[in-house]
C-alpha cells in the first residue's frame, strides 16, 4: 500500500509478507516483525545472493516502509480508483465498482480530498498494490477512465 500525504509532499510504500520479503534499502524507514521476539530455534536474517536483499523469518509477519516522492507514485497507472472531495461522496473511476474496500477507508481523515485505488497489474498480470492519497489530487494523480 502506498500512502501519500499530498499536502506534505510525502509518500510511504508499505509492504508485508509472511516468512520472507524482498528488502529494498533505498529510502527504508521501518522494518517490523510480528512476533517481535522469535520463538527458540527461529532466526531473523537478511541476505543478498545475486539479486535484491531478502529478509527471512519463518512464521513471522514482516513489514517494511520506505519513503518515496509522490511523483514516483503518480507515475504508476491506476486500474481502479475511488475519489472523494472534502465532504462529498465516493465516486468510482475505471474498473472500480461500488464503494471502496473498507480496510482502505480505515483511518482516513474526514473533510479533505482523498483517492483510494489499485495499481494496474504488471505485464504478467500480477497485482501491484494499493494507493491511499490524502489531500488535493489536482491533476498530479491521473484517475482511470
Amino acid at each position: 500500500v502506498c500512502e501519500v500525504d499530498a499536502t506534505a509532499e510525502r509518500a510511504l510504500e508499505w509492504r508485508s509478507a509472511r516468512g520472507g520479503l524482498e528488502l529494498e534499502l533505498d529510502g527504508l524507514t521501518h522494518a517490523l516483525a510480528e512476533p517481535p521476539v522469535l520463538p527458540a530455534g527461529s532466526r531473523l536474517s537478511a541476505a543478498r545472493a545475486s539479486g535484491p536483499w531478502q529478509w527471512r523469518s519463518p512464521g513471522a509477519r514482516l513489514w517494511t516502509a520506505r519513503e518515496l516522492a509522490p511523483a514516483q507514485v503518480t507515475a504508476e497507472p491506476l486500474a481502479a480508483a475511488w475519489s472523494r472531495r472534502a465532504g462529498g461522496e465516493w465516486q468510482a473511476h475505471g474498473a472500480a465498482v461500488g464503494d471502496p474496500p473498507g480496510w482502505l477507508l480505515a483511518g482516513l481523515p474526514m473533510g479533505i480530498d482523498a483517492v483510494l485505488g489499485s495499481f494496474a497489474p504488471d505485464e504478467y498480470g500480477a497485482e501491484r498494490g494499493w494507493l491511499r492519497w490524502v489531500g488535493a489530487f489536482d491533476g498530479r494523480l491521473p484517475l482511470p477512465r
